[in-house]
C-alpha cells in the first residue's frame, strides 16, 4: 500500500466524518462509563480522553494552516485545549491519583505547556505552516505521555 500524502482536498473531506467519529467514540465511551461504575475506569476514561484532545488540537491547527473553517478550527482548538487543561486537573486532584500518576501528570503538564506554546505561535497561516512539523512533533509526544498514563492508569485498576 502507497503511502497517503495529506491535502487541502483530502483535509476537507475528513473535517465532518471525522467529527461524527469522535461523537461516536465519545458516546461509547459515556455508555461504558455509565455501566462500569468503577472510580478506576473513569479515570482511564478521562486518561482516554487526554490522547484525542492531544491529537485534536493538531489537527484544528493543521486546519487553520491550510486557510480551511479558519473561524470554526480555531475556536475548536482553543475549546481542546482548554478541555485537556481541565480535565489534567481533574485527573491530578483526583483521590486515585497515586503519587506515580500525579508524577506522570506533571510530565504532560510540562510536555504541554511546551505543545500549547507553539500551537498558539501565529493566527497567520503561513507562519503556521512554518510551525507544523514542531507541532505535530510535540503533539505526538504529548500522544506517547498519555499514552503512558492510561496504561498506568489501568494497572493500577488491574491490581485491585
Amino acid at each position: 500500500m502507497g503511502s497517503i500524502i495529506p491535502s487541502k482536498a483530502g483535509a476537507e473531506v475528513l473535517y465532518g466524518s471525522n467529527e461524527e467519529l469522535q461523537k461516536a467514540a465519545h458516546s461509547v465511551t459515556l455508555a461504558y462509563e455509565d455501566v462500569t461504575l468503577a472510580p478506576l475506569d473513569h479515570l482511564v476514561n478521562l486518561a482516554g480522553r487526554q490522547r484525542m484532545l492531544s491529537q485534536r488540537t493538531a489537527k484544528f491547527y493543521l486546519y487553520r494552516t491550510w486557510g480551511l473553517y479558519l473561524e470554526p478550527a480555531d475556536m475548536e482548538m482553543h475549546l481542546s485545549l482548554a478541555h485537556f487543561t481541565a480535565v489534567l486537573n481533574q485527573i491530578e486532584s483526583s483521590p486515585l491519583a497515586t503519587t506515580q500518576i500525579k508524577g506522570l501528570v506533571a510530565k504532560i503538564r510540562r510536555e504541554w505547556e511546551q505543545y500549547k506554546q507553539a500551537l498558539l505561535v501565529s493566527r497567520d497561516p503561513a507562519k503556521m505552516r512554518t510551525n507544523a512539523k514542531r507541532v505535530a512533533e510535540l503533539s505526538e509526544r504529548v500522544l506517547a505521555s498519555t499514552e503512558e498514563l492510561v496504561t498506568l492508569i489501568v494497572e493500577q485498576a488491574q491490581q485491585r
